[in-house]
């Protein structure tokens, strides 16, 4: 058991060195995980849904667009829909070019106006 009153200190190592792990470094990096996550999961429900295949075969294809990686189990052919081919476009996209990159980009346009 912990006193109440005890400061806790996290530290990451890099290379030889050990630093303090701020607060700010934590949210950033808890943000973007639940960013890529939420994504991963809207896009692996709406490809699903609109390809009508199953769970794991649309989380998989999902994956492999976002990971711009190009592994395809049949799921995207000559016959896939037109609203399934523009959410891998997109989606590729986005890893592509990084996901935070592109939403900065937008933000700032929106900034200027």
């Amino acid at each position: 058991m912990v006193p109440d009153r005890t400061v806790l200190l996290t530290y990451y190592h890099k290379g030889t060195e050990k630093e303090l792990l701020e607060n700010e470094q934590i949210e950033e990096a808890s943000t973007y995980a639940g960013c890529y996550v939420l994504i991963y999961i809207l896009g692996t429900v709406l490809l699903t849904f609109f390809s009508g295949c199953t769970l794991v075969q649309g989380a998989f294809e999902f994956a492999s667009s976002l990971g711009t990686v190009g592994i395809s189990i049949g799921v995207t052919n000559s016959n896939t829909s037109t609203i399934c081919l523009l959410i891998e476009i997109v989606v590729m996209v986005l890893g592509r070019l990084e996901i935070f990159v592109i939403f900065k980009a937008l933000l700032k346009d929106k900034e200027k106006s």
